[in-house]
């Protein structure tokens, strides 16, 4: 899905109080390459813009930091990574999955990326569950029927839980 919003300040979007910002929040910044597109902002973070002012990746992006500066035990994530290489696919679930230490991510992607960072992949076909078990063992059956249907459309999504570091 892509963020859509009306003219606002990036502060004012990624919900960053006016008095300063956290070293979290800053880290974050960094970590999305955010920072480099707060930087060419004539205000930085006080800069009024809408969605329309932004790339698609830049919104996504944005989307992605806001969802993350929360405090909550449980995050729905639609395809956070699309778009990304696989290097940098990686850096952004690392981060996620550090940042929310203790809570239970759980990610829809609409193609496989970046599993093995994952305690659990459910895979749906027509609404039906067709897989469930560990990452490692749905990368095993690349030779087998299921490889063919790893091109999913939108209603076939590969659902991955991610629920590193929450004591199930």
């Amino acid at each position: 899905q892509i963020p859509s919003w009306r003219r606002r300040s990036v502060r004012q979007f990624l919900n960053l109080p006016d008095d300063g910002v956290s070293e979290r929040a800053l880290n974050l910044l960094r970590v999305y390459n955010l920072q480099a597109i707060i930087d060419r902002l004539p205000d930085g973070l006080d800069t009024k813009v809408s969605s329309l002012d932004l790339s698609l990746s830049e919104r996504r992006l944005l989307g992605l930091a806001r969802a993350l500066f929360t405090e909550d035990s449980l995050y729905l994530l639609d395809d956070p990574v699309i778009g990304m290489t696989g290097d940098k696919a990686q850096e952004v679930l690392g981060t996620i999955f550090e940042a929310k230490k203790g809570a239970t991510v759980l990610v829809a992607f609409s193609s496989p990326i970046a599993l093995e960072r994952f305690d659990r992949v459910i895979y749906l076909k027509k609404g039906r569950i067709v897989f469930d078990g560990l990452p490692r063992d749905w990368l095993a059956l690349s030779d087998r029927k299921v490889n063919a249907d790893r091109n999913l459309s939108q209603k076939e999504k590969l659902i991955s839980y991610g629920l590193e570091g929450n004591g199930r």
